[in-house]
């Protein structure tokens, strides 16, 4: 691989895990419109917020080995296909139901993304 190839590859990662973080922090900051647009109830705003970080938790060793399994590079372009899945389709929901289906393939997305971003830097620069 060449160097630029390696430092695209090192860009690519970064953006993907800075885009996980602030897409994460938008729902918080959003719950008051949700709130008031959906009117969604508190339980629901606490499953907007909670379900990803349940995900995330309980998934997070099991991607990194599927990504050892079946190769990190196809794994972690599924996991940014989820994320813009989850990103598209939470923008466009119409419920706080929906809203919080996709903040769990958010989390789902992110059990993916953050192991295999890492793995795949290590595996560039193995020195």
């Amino acid at each position: 691989m060449t160097p630029i190839r390696k430092w695209l590859a090192v860009l690519g990662a970064a953006m993907g895990t800075m885009a996980m973080g602030l897409s994460f922090s938008l729902i918080n900051t959003n719950l008051e419109t949700i709130h008031q647009d959906f009117g969604a109830s508190l339980v629901q705003l606490q499953w907007m917020i909670n379900i990803y970080g349940i995900f995330i938790a309980s998934l997070l060793v099991t991607m990194g080995r599927l990504g050892d399994i079946f190769g990190r590079k196809k794994i972690y372009l599924i996991g940014n296909l989820l994320f813009g899945i989850a990103m598209l389709g939470a923008g466009l929901a119409t419920s706080p139901a929906m809203i919080i289906g996709f903040q769990a393939l958010y989390g789902i997305s992110g059990a993916i993304l953050l192991p295999l971003s890492q793995a795949m830097l290590v595996d560039i620069f193995p020195e």
